[in-house]
């Protein structure tokens, strides 16, 4: 499918579907951008005395009659990538599955841990606020492999893995 850009008000390329581009082609978009990173993109407008607020993503789905509980997920993790292909409804815990490494990573894996005091890469995940032990590991490419397995047998198509194809 071809995409198409948009220019947001603030200057940020967006991409959408070619299909979706007539419809939101008419409306001015505004980029979230926070400590130099876009966040979201969303139109305002007015209702009576209040001004309210569309996120680009959920006009999207909206206009295709798409059904969802409100929280939509960029499967590259990208919000500039808005083509329809890259959009599918989520929970919150679906959308928080999908990120990418910490800031503050020490390793390059998600999920593993810098060496403890002997040595070995500990392996964590997440999972519904509980914190689950996956195993040592002297090798942190072995570390970041069993974490991935357990994140896709737990996560799905919604974990965000530190190789592809595990």
């Amino acid at each position: 499918m071809s995409c198409k850009e948009i220019l947001s008000s603030n200057g940020y390329k967006i991409q959408v579907s070619e299909e979706d581009f007539p419809h939101l082609n008419q409306f001015g978009w505004n980029a979230h951008v926070v400590d130099g990173t876009v966040r979201g993109i969303s139109r305002g407008f007015r209702q009576g005395s209040k001004t309210i607020f569309v996120q680009l993503s959920h006009e999207i789905l909206t206009h295709r009659g798409i059904e969802f509980d409100g929280t939509i997920d960029h499967k590259d993790r990208n919000v500039l990538n808005n083509q329809f292909e890259n959009l599918r409804p989520a929970s919150r815990n679906q959308q928080s599955w999908n990120h990418g490494l910490r800031k503050d990573n020490k390793t390059g894996f998600v999920g593993v841990k810098s060496p403890n005091a002997w040595g070995s890469y500990v392996v964590t995940i997440e999972h519904f606020g509980i914190n689950l032990y996956i195993g040592s590991f002297k090798d942190p490419i072995e570390a970041a492999k069993a974490y991935d397995k357990v994140a896709l047998r737990l996560r799905g198509d919604f974990a965000f893995l530190n190789f592809s194809g595990v």
